[in-house]
This record gives C-alpha cells, sequence and structure tokens, in this order.
C-alpha cells in the first residue's frame, strides 16, 4: 500500500513536471495566437476561431468521454491482457466514430457558414478542421493512456511541447508566404498531425498495444457504463464553456464580435494553469487511494492541493483584473482593447472556478460520473439562458459597429 505521503510527491512531482509544460505549451501557443489576431483580419480571425470550437465541439462528442475511462481504469488493472484490452476497446469505438463526425462536417460546412454564421467565406475553415476531429479524439485517447500510466513526461512531449512547436512553426510558414484564414486553419491542422504521430509512436514502443500476442481483455461494456455519462457531461461542458463563441456568432451575423471576445479569453484561461497542471496526476493517483479504501487520505490531498492552487492563481488574478485594458494592447493589440470588460468578467469566473478545487477530477476518481452529468447539466442550462439573454442586448460586453442581426432563434 502507498502512504500518503509518498502519494502527495508522486503529485507535486508529476504537477511540478507538467507545470513546467503547460507553461512551455500556454506560451508557445500564446505566442502563435498573438501572431494569428495580428496578421489577420478581426473577420478571418473569428473564422479561425469558430473552425475551431465547431471542431471540439464534434470531437468531444466522437470521442465518447473513453478518454477517461482509460484513465481511470488502466490503474486499477494489473495484466499486460487487462491493460491492453481497456486501451483496444476505447479506441475501437472512439476512433470510428470520430471520422464519421469529421465527415459529416466536412459534408455540412457550406450550409452551417452560410446559414448559422452568416458567413458563407469560412465554408473552407470549416471543412479543413473536420479533418481534425479524428486526430483530436485519437490525441485525447494517447494521453488518456498516459494518465492512466502516472507518466508525466510523455504528456508533457507529446501535447505540451509537440502540439504547439508544430503549430507555431507552420503559422511562421504561413506568416512568411502570405496569412489568410484557410491557410491558418492548415497550421492548425499540421499542428495536430504532429502530436498524433508522436503519440502512436510511444504507444507502439512503450505500451503493449501493437503486440498481438499479449492477448486482450475487452472491457466496452464496463467503459461504456462509466464514460457514457461523461459523454453527455463533456457535450454539457462544451456547451458551458464555447457555446457563447457560436451564438456570439450567430446573433452578430459574422464573425467580429467572435474574434473580440477570443483574443481576450486566452488571457483569462492563464487563471487554469495551475489547476491543469495538477488535475493530470490528481485524478489516477485519488483514484488509486479510493481503490484501497483510504478516504481520510483524500480529503487530505484535496486539500493541500488547493491551498497550492489558489497560491499561484491569486497574482495571475490581480494583474488581469487591474490592468486589462493595458494587457490586452501589450499581447494582442490596440484593436482588441474594447474587450477590456470582457476580460475582467472572464478573469472573475474562472477564478472563482478555480480555487474552488478540482471538485471535477475527484468525482470522477471515485466513480460518481452521474453526479458530474447532473453538475454539468445544470450550469449548461443555466449558461445558455444567459446567452441568450444577454448576448442580443450586450454582445460580449465591447463596442462593435456592426450591427446585430438576429434577436431571437
Amino acid at each position: 500500500m502507498v502512504s500518503i505521503d509518498d502519494s502527495v510527491r508522486k503529485l507535486f512531482k508529476g504537477g511540478g513536471i507538467l507545470l513546467f509544460g503547460l507553461l512551455l505549451q500556454l506560451g508557445i501557443s500564446f505566442v502563435g495566437k498573438l501572431i494569428v489576431a495580428r496578421e489577420l483580419s478581426v473577420a478571418d480571425f473569428g473564422g479561425v476561431v469558430l473552425g475551431t470550437t465547431v471542431a471540439m465541439i464534434a470531437a468531444t462528442a466522437a470521442q465518447l468521454g473513453l478518454h477517461e475511462g482509460v484513465a481511470r481504469y488502466l490503474p486499477r488493472f494489473d495484466t499486460a491482457a487487462e491493460k491492453r484490452g481497456v486501451v483496444l476497446s476505447a479506441a475501437s469505438l472512439a476512433v470510428p466514430i470520430s471520422v464519421v463526425f469529421g465527415v459529416a462536417l466536412y459534408l455540412i460546412s457550406p450550409t452551417l457558414s452560410r446559414v448559422a454564421f452568416d458567413s458563407p467565406e469560412v465554408a473552407p475553415v470549416f471543412r479543413v478542421f473536420s479533418f481534425v476531429v479524428p486526430l483530436m479524439v485519437t490525441h485525447q485517447l494517447i494521453i488518456g493512456v498516459v494518465q492512466g500510466q502516472q507518466r508525466t513526461t510523455p504528456k508533457v512531449l507529446i501535447e505540451n511541447t509537440a502540439k504547439p512547436v508544430a503549430r507555431i512553426a507552420a503559422i511562421g510558414i504561413v506568416v512568411a508566404v502570405g496569412a489568410t484564414g484557410l491557410r491558418i486553419s492548415l497550421a492548425y491542422l499540421f499542428g495536430w498531425v504532429v502530436p498524433v504521430l508522436f503519440g502512436l509512436g510511444y504507444l507502439y514502443v512503450y505500451t503493449n498495444v501493437p503486440d498481438r500476442t499479449v492477448g486482450a481483455v475487452f472491457r466496452h461494456r464496463e467503459l461504456l457504463s462509466f464514460s457514457m455519462p461523461l459523454v453527455l457531461s463533456g457535450v454539457l461542458t462544451i456547451v458551458f464553456n464555447d457555446i457563447d463563441t457560436l451564438l456570439l456568432g450567430y446573433f452578430s451575423g459574422g464573425t467580429e464580435q467572435v474574434a473580440l471576445y477570443n483574443a481576450v479569453y486566452p488571457l483569462a484561461t492563464l487563471l487554469n494553469t495551475a489547476t491543469t497542471a495538477f488535475a493530470f496526476v490528481f485524478m489516477p493517483v485519488l483514484s488509486e487511494i479510493h481503490a484501497d479504501g483510504r478516504e481520510n487520505e483524500m480529503e487530505r490531498m484535496y486539500q493541500v492541493v488547493t491551498k497550492w492552487v489558489f497560491t499561484a492563481t491569486l497574482p495571475v488574478f490581480l494583474v488581469i483584473s487591474l490592468f486589462p485594458a493595458r494587457l490586452i494592447a501589450l499581447t494582442f493589440g490596440a484593436k482588441y482593447t474594447a474587450g477590456a470588460t470582457t476580460l475582467q468578467v472572464l478573469a472573475i469566473g474562472f477564478f472563482v472556478h478555480t480555487v474552488a478545487g478540482l471538485n471535477r477530477e475527484t468525482a470522477a476518481s471515485i466513480g460518481r460520473s452521474k453526479m458530474l452529468l447532473y453538475a454539468d447539466a445544470g450550469a449548461a442550462i443555466f449558461n445558455m439562458a444567459l446567452n441568450i439573454a444577454l448576448i442580443p442586448r450586450y454582445g460580449p460586453l465591447v463596442q462593435v459597429s456592426q450591427p446585430r442581426r438576429r434577436t431571437s432563434f
């Protein structure tokens, strides 16, 4: 039995490595998004943001929550056949569905761009992002394997290094030849291809997934039983996180407000850095402790992690809240400073969410996936209602000259 002190040391060692990786990823990704926002027109930048959002929604639905199932069940099995069966079960379900979703997005892109957003010029961008959907799902399954193994270095190399480096390299080439919305979307596609190739290489070399001599104990029913509530939970989370972007595009009848909102959004997400760093290791470690029946030790670990997350997040929150316009001007440029009030509102929301603790990971580690579904459903419904009520009147809390086209569905 592993002691609580050993578990805490494992958590903070892994969290420290991931914090470094996340800072590296955030730094590179932030620079990449900054370049894109500055090089593209506001409308083109908004089109790329919409393409990313649509692809993310499709990928979240297609992956069926199975990446979290892989992360939870791998530490609970001992034999190679059982572990291999978990991975193959998840892949055999999620990957084919992701291909279907990608094809569907490719086919409906012209209609979606014209009818939903009054922007038929973004249809080619949507079609590029349709190829991203299966790549996203495959990538998440690979990261789920790494998480289930409680290994942090491969995650840092695959997700926090290979993905942003490949993306910014492609963005640099696009900027050199002339940036357009379509070319930037191709750069984003390349940014997903590279980490998936690295991840498949990792599975081939460091796991028994490709070894047919090992055998496999398939767990389709068990994985789906755990993961299916997380499918709805994941979709509801996207409704909670991304519906604002889609509704801004819908109600405004264009992409300018989408661009302004999403220029300040990455600054607010800096408040999630510490939480994300610890969450990756926190869930499987807590799952292991729970499997041993050491519930009192789970409470101590939760308190320790929450304290450190609050300490790391507070200074960032103060800077964002006190100097929003200056921060925006120094990063994305003066053309986006109208979003200063939006940034302050987002910062408050992210800060409250962050310092509340790793509630979602705790619930997932003890198998309370239905509770997550109920919580996400309530939050998503409330968020949707607020979006529908407030966006037509206030937009993203910025002043935009383009008139709003729609006031209701």
